[in-house]
């Protein structure tokens, strides 16, 4: 919880949501602007609200973890929500009715709005990605070139079976990314084309000049960094798709280790592709001027 100024809106436009029949569990990471006597006042008035103030700071991912395993076990679908962003009163509905709809549907989410710190619209772009009605292997490899964009699907709704047998977060660099490539080996990403979502660039964000990276170590890491976090995060990402999919996915262990190495094998080629394509484009003006 980092949103503390916007956390009220966020709240109340989760509260307002026309499908009624859901529980919103509120972590509180040791934020330092202390919400409980706020949230408390919605408590009493709302039973759908469950809070909890951590004793320590456990960082994005294990606290993102916390509250996945926080739900109740009959849970059918699972959220995400991002403390400073805003929904509409549609989200859940619309969400819900499309993973009804479509068995194969892992997590559905739907078009986003940018807005900065005063709700004002900016030129963020919506992700635009579905790939229901591909394969495991070309939602993995169409999944490789989607570049920025996971960070708008990673507040989408998921198949709670799905996402608490991957384990929820995992604690590397860019969890998004990797939880979304093993989402992809159980079913397809699918998108509502309604902007039902506005997300916020907070200013302590944009234009920061802090490396993508290095805040991200800050924020998943607050105590001890592991070992394993000081090793270049894209290797040690690709070692844990490697290692981490066999032991998820059901069937022949044939199969398993087919799609964990074709997982990790299209990671890789996502993240280098581009950028030699990129250097080799630069090279060819430069000729050319």
């Amino acid at each position: 919880m980092c949103g503390h100024v916007h956390i009220q809106e966020t709240i109340k436009s989760i509260l307002n949501q026309t499908y009624k029949e859901f529980t919103l569990i509120i972590f509180d990471d040791c934020s330092p602007q202390d919400p409980t006597q706020y949230i408390h006042e919605i408590i009493r008035n709302d039973s759908r609200v469950i809070y909890y103030r951590s004793k320590k700071r456990l960082g994005m991912c294990k606290a993102s973890q916390t509250v996945l395993n926080m739900s109740c076990v009959d849970t059918e679908y699972f959220a995400w929500i991002s403390d400073h962003d805003v929904y509409n009163i549609l989200w859940l509905e619309r969400l819900m009715a499309l993973m009804i709809q479509n068995n194969n549907a892992a997590v559905a989410y739907p078009f986003i709005e940018g807005i900065d710190n005063d709700g004002k619209n900016n030129d963020r772009k919506s992700t635009v990605y579905d790939n229901s009605q591909e394969s495991i292997y070309n939602r993995l490899n169409s999944f490789s070139r989607l570049g920025a964009g996971s960070g708008n699907i990673i507040y989408g709704l998921f198949r709670y079976a799905i996402i608490k047998k991957i384990g929820g977060w995992p604690t590397l660099i860019t969890p998004d990314v990797i939880l979304l490539y093993e989402v992809n080996c159980f079913g397809s990403i699918n998108q509502c084309p309604e902007y039902l979502i506005k997300r916020r660039d907070q200013k302590e964000r944009v234009g920061s000049g802090v490396n993508l990276v290095l805040r991200q170590i800050n924020g998943i890491y607050p105590n001890n960094r592991p070992l394993y976090s000081y090793f270049n995060y894209k290797i040690v990402n690709c070692i844990y798709l490697l290692y981490h999919i066999p032991l998820i996915l059901d069937g022949k262990k044939i199969y398993r280790y087919k799609y964990a190495l074709c997982a990790s094998y299209l990671y890789m080629k996502g993240l280098y592709v581009p950028k030699i394509k990129n250097t080799i484009r630069t090279l060819q003006r430069i000729e050319q001027q």
